[in-house]
């Protein structure tokens, strides 16, 4: 299987609809950027997680396909040493039946280990696999759920400002309820 390849940020960007972009003639927040970045670096966790999954079920294809050959080598050998031994002895009636049918249920009960064993490994992969997708997904949504409380905090913090500065900046003793009124919706 070929490798994945991950985009770089700037690619990512380009080609990915759920971002926050700028309006045209302005600059993307800071807040905008940040949750943009969390939002790659889920993505790039995500697609090293599917490359090690992967990397580690070819790995596992080749072993068993190297441990299933082995075995059938090694029923084919211990068959020709059988008839072998057989002749030895003189023999010539060639293997017993029974002893035909036991060398066969070894190997295949060989195999099935060996194939057992590879749906196990198959699983744990998978597994891990899901693993590395839910804590990204995780650390990415309580990333964005930071991002946004900070967000909150400095709109609301920026709203006070500009209210208090609509207060400060009245002349005299005297301020008109809708001015207030109409600053204080302004702002909030």
């Amino acid at each position: 299987m070929a490798n994945i390849t991950i985009k770089d940020y700037q690619d990512w960007v380009k080609n990915n609809s759920k971002v926050k972009v700028a309006k045209e003639g302005e600059k993307l927040s800071a807040y905008d950027e940040l949750e943009n970045r969390s939002l790659y670096d889920q993505y790039v966790k995500e697609a090293e997680a599917l490359s090690a999954r992967r990397e580690a079920e070819n790995a596992l294809q080749k072993q068993t396909e190297t441990a299933l050959r082995d075995n059938y080598i090694a029923q084919a050998q211990a068959e020709k040493k059988a008839q072998e031994a057989m002749k030895m002895q003189g023999i010539t009636t060639g293997l017993s039946e029974s002893s035909l049918i036991d060398l066969y249920a070894r190997g295949a009960q060989a195999r099935a280990g060996i194939i057992d064993s590879s749906n196990t490994a198959k699983k744990d992969i998978f597994s891990k696999y899901q693993d590395a997708i839910a804590t990204s997904k995780r650390e990415t949504n309580s990333s964005l759920a930071q991002i946004e409380t900070k967000r909150d905090a400095y709109e609301k913090q920026n709203a006070v400002d500009q209210f208090n500065a609509a207060l400060t900046g009245y002349e005299g003793d005297k301020i008109d309820f809708e001015d207030l009124k109409a600053a204080y919706e302004k702002f909030s």
